[in-house]
């Protein structure tokens, strides 16, 4: 296999029907997390929040990347930074969560200030959110 790079391969995924650019961006930006989204993973992974399974950057709908998402309850997790308080930001995310619930996926948001400084506060609401969307299933 000499002279064969990594990108020469064929990407074999278990959602096939992900664009391989979609892809390449969502596994470039798990190599290069933000601060915050490295501090939450630490709180999420290998199942520490209530037994949850949560991946990081996953591609969904084909078109969207999510920060954090947990295909067993249907929950999303966004990490945002100063760039989501703009009004044309605020109204994208509030347009890409609406579109996100039609595929089926609730999104729950935290500024990264908040991961910070609120983690255990952070854990609970995403239990409370997580819940409340369990039980009105």
């Amino acid at each position: 296999m000499a002279g064969l790079k990594r990108d020469d391969c064929k990407i074999t995924t278990v959602d096939s029907h992900v664009p391989v650019e979609l892809l390449r961006n969502a596994r470039a930006m798990r190599k290069n997390p933000t601060k915050a989204e490295k501090t939450l993973w630490k709180l999420l992974r290998n199942r520490n929040l209530d037994q949850w399974k949560f991946r990081r950057q996953n591609p969904i709908a084909g078109f969207y990347i999510l920060d954090f998402y947990c295909p067993e309850t249907g929950v999303a997790i966004e990490v945002d930074g100063d760039v989501h308080q703009n009004i044309e930001q605020h109204a994208y995310d509030e347009n890409r969560s609406k579109t996100l619930s039609e595929y089926g996926v609730q999104v729950i948001r935290f500024t990264n200030d908040e991961v910070f400084t609120k983690s255990s506060e952070v854990l609970d609401r995403i239990i409370d959110f997580t819940n409340s969307i369990q039980d009105g299933k």
